[in-house]
């Protein structure tokens, strides 16, 4: 089974459409926040597009988002997600953006991670030590700015500003695979 989460008006064929609002697109009208309706180890791929900042507020809520996602999701299942960056405007002024994804968000869900963090004395979350998930980060794609696309070839370090300006990346993709 695939799962297309937060489809919006995007509905995607092969994928089980689900959204919280009844645009007539969806296959699925459901709460994610709740309880899921869908077998353990029955979900081959996921898809997220622009859904997950929306989430929800509660921190609490978003972990047991990624316990529900787990224990549905297959062995070696795919998940796609692709968010708004948390340094473009289109995250910053949309207030229905409450959760800032970066490129190392999934890495607090990723169990080798967390094992080293644990066993170096670092501060990081260990989510996946805790909460028994374990999801691998296997890409992660910036979408940048039509106009600031030539700046990497332009100016020296350019990677090293990436964490302080605005508005040069506008989207991430990150790809998992869920570990069973």
């Amino acid at each position: 089974m695939k799962l297309n989460f937060g489809c919006g008006h995007q509905k995607k064929e092969g994928f089980v459409n689900i959204d919280c609002y009844d645009t007539g697109k969806q296959d699925l009208v459901l709460d994610l926040n709740n309880l899921w309706p869908w077998e353990e180890n029955s979900v081959d791929e996921v898809h997220m597009i622009h859904f997950l900042e929306h989430l929800s507020p509660d921190p609490t809520e978003r972990i047991s988002f990624m316990r529900q996602l787990y224990h549905v999701c297959k062995d070696k299942a795919k998940i796609k997600i692709i968010v708004p960056h948390p340094r473009h405007d289109n995250f910053l002024n949309d207030p229905t953006h409450v959760w800032a994804i970066t490129e190392e968000t999934f890495n607090l869900f990723d169990l080798e991670k967390n094992k080293f963090w644990r066993d170096n004395g670092y501060s990081n979350s260990t989510f996946a030590i805790e909460y028994g998930v374990n999801f691998k980060v296997v890409e992660v794609k910036r979408y940048f700015e039509e106009m600031t696309k030539h700046l990497r070839y332009a100016i020296q370090n350019f990677e090293a500003l990436l964490p302080i300006v605005n508005n040069v990346i506008n989207q991430i993709e990150i790809d998992l695979e869920v570990v069973k």
